[in-house]
């Protein structure tokens, strides 16, 4: 509400990026369940996508299905995504 985002700035940017988070992992097929399932490996993918400043990047790439652009260069969470199953893959987390 309006109320806590004046009280705590800072909660809508956590949620935004919480939000970006599991939007960039179901980009890049991985169901956000299994990303929670990596536990203390999870919460601290969380902290580096809040610390993120490659907000811009992130947004663009998430929009655009056909980028050709590589979440490696940009993005801090890249190796926990590659490290988590796929959709439909049989990797177990």
């Amino acid at each position: 509400t309006g109320v806590m985002r004046e009280r705590y700035p800072r909660t809508a940017q956590v949620s935004r990026r919480f939000d970006a988070m599991l939007a960039m992992s179901v980009r890049l097929g991985v169901a956000p369940v299994d990303a929670a399932r990596a536990g203390p490996a999870f919460r601290e993918a969380v902290r580096r996508c809040i610390a993120c400043r490659n907000e811009a990047r992130c947004r663009a790439y998430r929009a655009d299905a056909a980028s050709s652009d590589d979440p490696r260069a940009f993005c801090p969470n890249a190796p926990f995504f590659a490290s988590r199953p796929r959709v439909n893959d049989d990797r177990q987390a």
